[in-house]
């Protein structure tokens, strides 16, 4: 969920605990992914999820004309694929948006600083339509409202099954 892409998008990096170095979740190896999945290969137990189910998200929205590979549809080999790497409904140009091109050089990511490769950290990210955050289902099995304001480390340590960092027991009430 929290990617390490440091410095490939300078607008959000993804991960900087050092806690998943599996770039695109391609890996079958546990130790290198920091969320709870690695594109089919690889999916955390409970024993793996060493900050506390409660603090740790398992899933959440996503608009599949917003994201790169969900476009394809949610059976596609490239679909399960959603980070914490953006904030929460990260605005980017998507399919049947105004200026999206399938023959643009960036379709249809991110239309600020970031080129095609270097938006995957913001294109992958969870979106919802709900106004001011989304959904996500945690490992606990809650499902919790956050919101798009929300602190970006805060979030990211939400999409990090071992960072290590205690959140606090206010985090979800301020959100």
């Amino acid at each position: 969920m929290a990617i390490p892409w440091n410095n490939i998008c300078t607008d959000y990096y993804g991960n900087t605990f050092g806690t998943g170095p599996s770039h695109h979740g391609n890996d079958a190896r546990g130790f290198n992914a920091s969320g709870v999945f690695l594109r089919g290969h690889w999916a955390a137990k409970f024993r793996d999820v060493t900050d506390g189910e409660s603090q740790v998200i398992l899933v959440g929205e996503i608009l599949p004309s917003k994201s790169d590979h969900y476009v394809n549809g949610w059976f596609h080999f490239n679909s399960p694929w959603a980070l914490t790497s953006a904030p929460i409904n990260y605005p980017i140009v998507g399919v049947g948006d105004s200026g999206f091109s399938w023959g643009n050089a960036n379709p249809p990511l991110n239309p600020h600083s970031c080129t095609h490769f270097k938006a995957w950290t913001t294109v992958q990210g969870f979106k919802s339509a709900h106004k001011g955050g989304a959904q996500y289902v945690f490992c606990d099995g809650s499902v919790q409202f956050l919101s798009e304001n929300m602190d970006y480390i805060t979030y990211q340590r939400l999409g990090d099954r071992r960072d290590g960092q205690p959140l606090g027991n206010e985090w979800n009430t301020n959100y």
